[in-house]
C-alpha cells in the first residue's frame, strides 16, 4: 500500500500540482492546467490510457485550484490509488460475471464521476462565496506584473517539455 498508493500519490502530486502547475501559472491557469495534467499522462508510460490520465490530471489540477492546497489533490489521488489496488479485481469480477459488463463498468464510472464533480461543484462554491462575502479578491485573477511571462510557445520550448515529450515518445516505440 505505500508503495503503490502512498508514495506515488505524494511525489506525483507535489511534483504536477505542486511545482509544474504553479510554474506554468505564469502563462495562464488553463494553459498551465493543461500542460501539467499533459506531463501526468505521459509519465504514467502507457499511451492507451492517456486520455485516461489526462482527465484524471485535469481533475486533480481543479481539485488544488479549489482548494488552493497540494494536500487535498495528494488525499484524492491516495484514495483512487487505494481504490484501484483493492477494488479493480472485485469490479472486474462482477462485470465478467454479467452479460453486459460495458455497461455496468459505464455505469459505475458515471455515477463516480457525477458524485465527485458535484463534491467539487459545491466546495468551488462554497470558496468563491467566501471571496464575496469577505471581500477578497480572488488569487487567480490575473495582475499586470512588470515583467511579462513567458510566452505559450517559450513554455512548449522549454527544456524540461521537450526532454519529457521525447522521452515519452522513445518509451512508447520501446514498449510496442
Amino acid at each position: 500500500v505505500i508503495a503503490l498508493a502512498v508514495l506515488p500519490a505524494l511525489t506525483e502530486e507535489f511534483l504536477f500540482r505542486g511545482v509544474i502547475l504553479t510554474e506554468y501559472q505564469a502563462v495562464s491557469v488553463p494553459f498551465a492546467v493543461i500542460i501539467s495534467s499533459f506531463l501526468f499522462a505521459m509519465m504514467h508510460l502507457n499511451p492507451v490510457r492517456l486520455p485516461t490520465y489526462f482527465f484524471c490530471g485535469i481533475l486533480l489540477a481543479i481539485v488544488a485550484y479549489a482548494t488552493r492546497s497540494v494536500f487535498a489533490p495528494m488525499i484524492v489521488h491516495l484514495l483512487n490509488n487505494i481504490a484501484a489496488l483493492f477494488l479493480d479485481r472485485f469490479v472486474y469480477n462482477v462485470a465478467g460475471n454479467q452479460e453486459n459488463r460495458g455497461i455496468l463498468l459505464a455505469f459505475i464510472l458515471c455515477c463516480v464521476l457525477f458524485v465527485s464533480l458535484v463534491l467539487l461543484f459545491m466546495e468551488a462554491q462554497r470558496i468563491y462565496s467566501g471571496y464575496g462575502v469577505t471581500g477578497v479578491s480572488s488569487p487567480y485573477v490575473r495582475t499586470k506584473k512588470k515583467k511579462e511571462p513567458l510566452g505559450v510557445g517559450d513554455a512548449l520550448l522549454a527544456p524540461p517539455f521537450v526532454a519529457l515529450v521525447i522521452l515519452f515518445i522513445v518509451i512508447s516505440l520501446l514498449n510496442k
